[in-house]
């Protein structure tokens, strides 16, 4: 027999288009006869006067709106407190909807009002999770963060292997062999120039940098080496006491200031997610540029896979199930808990030569 269809319980429906300094919004209420439209600026008391009227109308409230950038936070933040009901717009769903409803590319901030608010009564939208409300946020941060300083980093770093090396030591970048590594940079800071190896010998040569490279295997061959790269240079002479030598070191400190920082917010992310299980989303850094590629090929099976999902949000190691579903391409799983190698899955349905390996 066929279930009655029940009557749509009434809803206010509130559409808001972000914007830095003031939000439109469009208001669809029972009873109403036209849509209202409203400019709330972006601070406390609008905020206020926007969750009073709301309020006032008696009626369940359902908001949507599309993310814009980070100005959307402390609207959504605020709203959420008043315990109102929001809902993402996705920024794509909301671009194609407007040039099929209006059939034009032109958009502005009432015409965008008015999508959002189609959008969100045929329930094309998406969940919104509050990064602060979800004690997201902190994670969130240390990978922004980590993010912005490994760009800048990996910026000085290329500022140096294409243009200063190649001037005033080309013989150097040889030596370069991992993004991690910080020893060529400490030599260099000392020593930036070939001029300024040569001019003592090499006894005091190794003798002055053998504390600036670090624990290494035949530490003395390298050096030496290293030495006679010295003498052997092309690279341009400059004096010593000059603004290029300076501007030189100048980078060389920036770029290990850089990776200073990156290790400290590797390591706050560390005592932060402390289970033994799920490591840091900005330790894929560290994982790709140590050669693990099973790991970045095959993250996107881990998380279809809804019997390890199944598993990794169990009684043994709890999940909070929003960060399975906000930030799943961001967790990643430690390599203990991998699958042994005859059991690991390819994305291709074929295996990769250097899983058999």
């Amino acid at each position: 027999m066929t279930n009655p269809q029940s009557t749509p319980e009434a809803v206010v429906w509130v559409a808001i288009d972000v914007a830095k300094d003031r939000h439109e919004a469009l208001i669809e209420a029972p009873g109403w006869k036209s849509r209202k439209k409203f400019q709330v600026q972006n601070t406390a008391e609008e905020f206020r006067a926007l969750a009073g009227f709301l309020h006032r109308l008696g009626w369940p409230v359902r908001i949507g709106f599309e993310p814009t950038g980070n100005y959307h936070r402390a609207l959504a933040y605020f709203l959420h407190s008043e315990g109102f009901h929001l809902e993402l717009i996705s920024s794509l769903a909301l671009a194609r909807t407007r040039e099929a409803m209006h059939n034009s590319w032109e958009k502005n901030d009432p015409k965008d009002a008015q999508v959002i608010l189609h959008l969100l009564k045929a329930g094309l939208t998406q969940h919104y999770h509050d990064p602060l409300v979800h004690n997201l946020n902190d994670l969130q941060e240390l990978s922004k963060s980590h993010h912005h300083v490994s760009l800048e980093k990996t910026r000085t770093q290329h500022r140096l292997l294409t243009h200063y090396l190649p001037l005033y030591f080309p013989e150097i970048a040889r030596y370069h062999s991992s993004s991690r590594s910080q020893w060529l940079w400490n030599l260099l800071i000392e020593f930036p120039t070939p001029q300024s190896m040569t001019r003592l010998s090499k006894a005091e040569f190794v003798r002055r940098a053998w504390p600036l490279v670090g624990r290494k295997v035949a530490k003395e061959r390298i050096l030496s080496d290293v030495y006679l790269t010295a003498q052997a240079s092309v690279g341009l002479p400059v004096e010593q006491s000059s603004e290029t030598v300076v501007m030189l070191r100048f980078v060389l400190h920036q770029l290990v200031t850089l990776c200073q920082l990156r290790d400290t917010i590797e390591n706050r992310a560390d005592a932060l997610l402390h289970d033994e299980m799920w490591c840091p989303p900005i330790r894929r850094a560290s994982w790709e540029e140590q050669g693990d590629r099973w790991v970045a090929c095959h993250l996107s099976w881990w998380f279809r896979n809804s019997q390890i999902l199944s598993w990794a949000s169990g009684s043994r190691h709890p999940l909070p199930a929003v960060l399975l579903d906000v930030h799943s391409r961001d967790c990643w799983l430690h390599r203990r808990h991998h699958l042994p190698i005859d059991e690991r899955p390819s994305i291709c349905g074929k295996v990769p030569y250097d899983l058999k390996s």
